[in-house]
């Protein structure tokens, strides 16, 4: 929309954070409310960022869900943030030593950009096809972000050691770095963690860092996947 505050072409997803704070039935009836936090605040590298926030009530009024959506503006340029890098979400603790294990690896068609497109509606050219990412300066269309944050969750609700399957609430954090240009040779390596902090979520028992990485071992995504009420835990 011509009124609409920020310049969406110029926009990418690089953060996102869901909290679930219980189990949701299939059928269970629910509402959702977006909204837009237009306030742009400058990132380490000087660009800008703004998030969009959702979160899902039952019929009671009851939270059962809330995410951020955070985009960053490349095109408009501001006095980089001391301490931004550090606090966004996804980032791992810097004095906490991690002990990686590469828990799966997956090899990324040039396909996958149109096929998660269809199921998502998320039809971005830079996704689509070659030709249409070159246009935006890719030298090959690339996968879209949410697609392998999801299978980096889904690797490690899967280990024996993660109850975050089962457990709730629960919380993932990413934070998308590089992009993955397709066809892609995907590396997942998780470690376990302290727990973090998470914006407006409940304090969590136990945490597992993850990270995909590319050929070269260059991280592509970061996160944590957490699980379980400290406070319940302490009981």
């Amino acid at each position: 929309a011509p009124d609409f505050p920020i310049n969406v072409l110029g926009s990418v997803l690089s953060g996102y954070t869901a909290v679930q704070l219980r189990s949701v039935g299939g059928e269970e009836p629910l509402a959702y409310r977006m909204q837009l936090q237009q306030e742009l605040r400058a990132t380490d590298r000087g660009h800008s960022e703004f998030d969009i926030c959702v979160s899902a009530t039952t019929s009671s009024g009851e939270e059962v869900w809330r995410d951020v959506s955070t985009f960053t503006v490349t095109g408009q340029r501001r006095k980089p943030a001391e301490g931004s890098a550090a606090a966004a979400p996804g980032n791992r603790p810097e004095a906490e030593e991690l002990r990686w294990v590469e828990t799966a690896s997956w090899q990324l068609g040039p396909q996958v950009g149109r096929q998660f497109g269809a199921l998502n509606g998320d039809v971005n050219p830079i996704h689509m096809a070659a030709w249409c990412a070159r246009l935006f300066g890719f030298r090959s269309n690339i996968a879209h972000g949410m697609l392998v944050l999801a299978r980096a969750v889904v690797t490690a609700e899967a280990l024996p050691t993660c109850g975050a399957g089962t457990k709730y609430p629960r919380a993932v954090q990413a934070r998308f770095r590089r992009p993955m240009l397709l066809p892609a040779k995907l590396r997942c390596v998780t470690a376990a963690a302290s727990p973090q902090a998470v914006q407006g979520g409940p304090p969590f028992a136990q945490a597992l860092q993850l990270a995909v990485r590319d050929e070269g071992g260059r991280d592509c995504v970061t996160g944590c996947l957490q699980w379980g009420s400290a406070t319940a835990a302490r009981l």
